[in-house]
């Protein structure tokens, strides 16, 4: 306070005086400490005072531990950085706070450090919007608060990306150092070894990687198949699709055994069920008889139940255990003969069919031998085994194993769209062609991978083919919208886009759809429009900066100034290197008239990278309205 009091001294020669006289005044000084306050908040000196001071602190801790090079000290010192920076942040709060009157607020309220996630969500919305430089300092700033195999495996992607590859294995050998089995870097790294002609070496990475996942994934073993493929390996790459398939097939066996498992249970609950109505039946029945006319009559009665063991009360239980058994047996069988199932379909269907024969003819054996007093049991019997041999097909239908599986190309196909590796993909979806023909998920693959290779006229073909299986696929209606917005087609882009954000199960890339939809309708001026987009992807990622600015940028043109000064507040809070978010908080002071932010915000924005454009040409233009605001009259 004492600093800025004197540099308004050197400009005016009574201030001197004016500050002793503040002194000697307790209520003035106050007065004054809170009217500082006020301005050190509003005219950004205080963020400008608190960046500096932090930087310089940390500098000063990095030359330190730079004269430590042991491994120990470099991660000690990526864990102590982000606290120092929180410590130096909250230190400057509590001592502003103290001198400005107003200890009650609570210090911390303010403070939102951002964790590597944040960075990397920004990172992917640049790298969304093609701007590689600013995503590429975002992912930098990831790494420097937390170095991990994943955050390593999203830099290597965005490497390749902008074709640098020898980053990407670069970034991949250290997630790697980090951990022995992250499975995504032990494929890519294989890939990239593999496109550069050092097939040994691959293969040592995609066979350490399908050790690591054995049992779980088959598609380390495809990417292997495919990698001798493209060395030209053609038995070793028959194997290894045989190994993926026969992985498969297990796979779909122990599903359809689960179920059964839940069928057979199911079924034993319900025999269970049934066993106990019939025996209620029959005591009413029974109760009924015994309260005739003392006649004997057709029933079912102790002296009528013969010594069978398969007679009276207990005929349903047994029936209900015996069918039990059967499907435990037809269970034990699928589950024996699974490596030669086209034989044992056969060897099922005969011993269900035996089963239940010999079923039915035992029971019209002891049909037989009962007489005429068991009629009336066995009719009850009859209504009670429709049901419980409909429970039976359903056991059988749920362990039959279908023919036909999955493709096991489809993966390796989009695992290479996703790390931006083309012809890897499209050999990928060469071999799924060959083997599956053309799907609805072929085709959407090969609209990603025509869009990924900035080919959109293949790319709006392969989405119309899409488009003839279904008209209710999200991904379908994101890759056409994505087509046409690079092709500038604003209002096709905007009905493909709203057609998707309208489906269940909306695309992966619903984040990046909120923000191209958002922009696409301010650049149309359909400002009402962008501010509902906007608070949609605000409300689904309340970290992204990008999300706050489109909806500072929206209240802005209809006039909310307030509502656009606070988003654009919570965007600089998230994100202070957004030179669009400093320019139009120095449109707003200079609309609402105030001088010194509006200086301190433009200065800012040339700072970070305003690029001269239609913005920086409309501050200008206000600024020589106002007659104030421009930035060059500052030190």
């Amino acid at each position: 306070q004492v600093a800025v009091l004197k540099q308004a001294g050197k400009k005016d020669t009574g201030a001197a005086c004016s500050f002793i006289s503040v002194l000697k005044d307790p209520d003035l000084f106050r007065v004054h400490q809170e009217d500082l306050h006020e301005k050190l908040v509003k005219t950004g000196t205080y963020d400008v005072l608190r960046n500096k001071l932090s930087e310089a602190v940390v500098r000063v801790i990095k030359d330190k531990f730079s004269h430590m090079s042991s491994s120990q000290c470099r991660a000690e010192l990526r864990e102590l950085l982000p606290q120092i920076h929180l410590f130096v942040t909250q230190e400057i709060n509590k001592c502003l706070l103290k001198y400005g009157g107003q200890q009650a607020v609570d210090p911390d309220a303010n403070v939102q450090p951002l964790s590597s996630g944040a960075y990397l969500l920004f990172a992917r919305e640049a790298e969304a919007e093609r701007h590689h430089k600013m995503a590429a300092r975002y992912f930098h700033k990831a790494l420097t608060l937390e170095r991990t195999p994943e955050h390593l495996y999203e830099m290597a992607k965005f490497c390749i990306s902008t074709g640098d590859r020898q980053a990407a294995k670069h970034n991949l050998m250290a997630g790697i150092a980090l951990q022995m089995d992250h499975i995504p870097s032990l494929l890519l790294f294989g890939i990239l070894s593999a496109l550069e002609g050092d097939t040994e070496k691959a293969v040592l990475f995609l066979e350490a990687a399908s050790e690591y996942e054995q049992g779980h994934s088959c598609l380390p073993c495809v990417i292997l198949g495919l990698v001798h493929d493209m060395s030209g390996n053609i038995p070793a790459c028959d194997i290894v699709f045989r190994s993926a398939r026969r992985h498969v097939r297990e796979v779909q066996r122990s599903e359809a055994k689960a179920a059964s498992m839940a069928a057979a249970a199911r079924t034993g609950t319900d025999a269970s069920a049934d066993t106990g109505q019939l025996h209620h039946q029959q005591q009413q029945q029974n109760g009924a008889s015994s309260q005739g006319q003392g006649q004997p009559e057709i029933g079912i009665t102790s002296a009528s139940i013969p010594s069978s063991p398969v007679a009276g009360g207990e005929h349903p239980a047994l029936v209900g255990d015996t069918m039990t058994t059967v499907a435990s047996g037809l269970r034990a069988a699928t589950s024996q003969s699974s490596l030669h199932s086209l034989h044992n379909k056969g060897s099922q269907v005969s011993l269900a069919a035996g089963s239940q024969a010999s079923l039915a003819h035992g029971t019209s054996t002891m049909d037989s031998a009962a007489g005429p007093s068991s009629k009336v049991s066995n009719v009850q019997n009859a209504a009670g085994r429709p049901k419980q041999a409909s429970k039976l097909a359903a056991v059988e239908d749920a362990e039959h194993v279908p023919e036909t599986i999955p493709s096991i190309f489809m993966g390796a196909a989009q695992f290479g769209i996703a790390c931006h590796l083309p012809h890897f993909a499209a050999l990928a979806l060469h071999h799924h062609f060959g083997t599956h023909g053309a799907s609805l998920e072929y085709y959407v693959a090969m609209a990603r991978l025509c869009l990924e290779r900035g080919h959109y006229t293949a790319a709006g073909e392969s989405v119309k083919k899409a488009l003839t299986y279904t008209y209710d696929h999200p991904e379908v209606w994101a890759i056409r919208g994505h087509v046409e917005y690079f092709a500038r087609a604003h209002a096709a882009a905007k009905a493909s886009y709203d057609r998707c954000l309208k489906l269940v199960g909306c695309s992966e890339d619903e984040h990046t759809i909120h923000l191209r939809l958002g922009n696409l309708h301010l650049v149309d001026g359909e400002f009402a429009k962008a501010k509902h987009v906007f608070l949609l992807a605000v409300n689904r990622h309340v970290l992204s900066s990008r999300s706050w600015l489109g909806l500072g940028k929206a209240c802005y043109r209809l006039g909310s100034l307030a509502e656009a000064e606070a988003a654009l507040r919570e965007a600089n809070t998230l994100n202070r290197d957004e030179p669009e978010v400093w320019a139009y908080l120095s449109l707003i002071s200079l609309q609402c008239r105030r001088r010194l932010p509006a200086e301190r915000t433009f200065q800012y924005a040339l700072k970070t990278g305003l690029r001269d454009g239609p913005l920086a040409r409309e501050i200008a233009s206000l600024q020589a309205e106002m007659g104030f605001g421009d930035a060059a009259v500052l030190d």
